[in-house]
């Protein structure tokens, strides 16, 4: 469907997947942070969650929970016709440790979004880190046994892009009436 339909335009197929690959990409900005290995920094929410780890291991589960948007967009017109809509997007993740370090994981995390050379991951990706949140440590029942838990919130900001398939007039023709003049045209030979 485009323009050409007359009907409402839908975003591009290519801007369906944007959470999971957010997912993907903090997944790996947090386990590059904190060393943790890659498999223990999980998705908070999956539709087939894998086993959880036993209690003394260190692990850590992670997802967006809020996102904001400036008011206004911004488009740019195609070489194809397309228009891509652009805007800021400011999104919070929270981050939960689990196991017996998690609070130091949750430090290690907060201090090393300190150095400039750990958040050049978000850089390169079109975001910026806004604010670190304070550390909470809130235990879980979880099969009738408290797990240690300590969560920390991120607040990101990224440019975000989507693509709206559309085409370009190529040529129209039609009357101007006015009430001195009656002036008719047609744009199909006016580009060349």
């Amino acid at each position: 469907m485009t323009s050409a339909t007359g009907s409402v335009l839908p975003s591009a197929a290519e801007n369906i997947d944007q959470d999971a690959t957010l997912d993907l990409l903090l997944g790996d900005f947090v386990s590059t942070i904190t060393g943790l290995p890659r498999d223990y920094v999980r998705r908070r929410w999956q539709p087939r969650p894998p086993k959880q780890p036993p209690p003394d291991t260190d692990w850590c589960a992670l997802g967006v929970v809020s996102q904001s948007h400036d008011t206004n967009a911004y488009q740019t017109i195609n070489q194809d016709g397309s228009i891509d809509v652009s805007r800021h997007e400011t999104f919070e993740l929270l981050a939960s440790f689990y196991g017996p370090n998690g609070g130091g994981f949750a430090a290690r995390l907060r201090d090393g979004l300190t150095l400039g050379v750990n958040r050049g991951i978000l850089q390169a990706n079109g975001m910026a880190m806004l604010d670190i949140g304070r550390i909470d440590r809130l235990p879980s029942l979880v099969n009738q046994q408290w797990l240690p838990r300590t969560d920390i919130r991120l607040r990101i900001r990224r440019h975000a892009v989507r693509t709206y398939p559309s085409q370009s007039v190529l040529s129209s023709e039609g009357t101007f009436e006015t009430e001195t003049t009656n002036d008719t045209f047609n744009t199909e030979n006016a580009a060349s």
